[in-house]
């Protein structure tokens, strides 16, 4: 008797199937992942996570018009999920070890990470409060417009403008590059030209923080792309932990 996968009938109606979509879109889905999550080693378990969601309701998202919109938010779940558990255990430990100062892990280093830009980005992203992490790699790393961005993340636009304006000041202050505050784009969501640092060539119309965040992005989502062996066993990692739960 055989015995159905996860997506096989995506596969003979015609539709993507979800190894195709997992090979077209794992090296995308783990960098907006890195730049979420302060570990490394967490930020593959959530989209290890999502992806062994993800293949068990296959036959219902991929008719969504946007799968990978409803996979970043299972990503950011898992990773919410890992945080809060961190701090559980911070806690614990704080109380256990009194008057003693603990240091945290240092972020586990990568090719790409070589660039001293990437790695002072890779360490202050994921520790920007979350809302604004969220919505400068969606909007400025990951390019999704203004109204993408509230709809993925269910708030409002103002909501948006409000958290990008904050996470970029933020970045500015902490890279550098300016303040541009002063200057008005007419939109809160348009990246604001500064007068400090040119933009990258081959970048036109970003002012120097979204070339620079861009620049690194493409950076660090080619670094994530896997060997194709590498790309097939975690493939199958995946079809065997959603079996194992189809089970349960």
């Amino acid at each position: 008797m055989t015995i159905a996968r996860p997506g096989d009938s995506e596969e003979l109606s015609g539709q993507e199937s979800f190894d195709d979509f997992y090979r077209r879109s794992y090296a995308a889905v783990l960098a907006h992942a890195r730049w979420l999550c302060v570990h490394r080693e967490e930020a593959e378990d959530a989209v290890q996570l999502a992806y062994v969601q993800l293949c068990n309701r296959w036959g219902r998202i991929s008719g969504y018009e946007s799968p990978e919109a409803w996979l970043r938010r299972a990503v950011g779940q898992h990773i919410m999920k890992a945080e809060r558990t961190r701090q559980r255990r911070r806690k614990w430990e704080l109380a256990w070890f009194q008057g003693r100062r603990m240091d945290t892990q240092p972020v586990t280093a990568a090719p790409v990470e070589d660039t001293v830009f990437v790695r002072q980005l890779l360490r202050i992203i994921p520790r920007l409060p979350r809302r604004q992490r969220q919505v400068l790699v969606l909007h400025c790393l990951e390019g999704l417009p203004q109204e993408e961005v509230a709809a993925e993340l269910g708030i409002s636009r103002s909501s948006v403008a409000n958290s990008l304006a904050q996470a970029r000041a933020r970045l500015k202050k902490m890279l550098g590059l300016g303040n541009d505050a002063d200057i008005d784009t007419g939109d809160a969501l348009v990246p604001a030209p500064t007068r400090d640092v040119p933009a990258p060539a081959g970048l036109p119309g970003s002012d120097a923080l979204t070339g620079l965040l861009q620049e690194a992005h493409r950076g660090l989502t080619a670094e994530c792309e896997p060997s194709p062996e590498e790309l097939e066993r975690g493939l199958a990692t995946v079809r065997m932990r959603a079996a194992a739960v189809g089970e349960e």
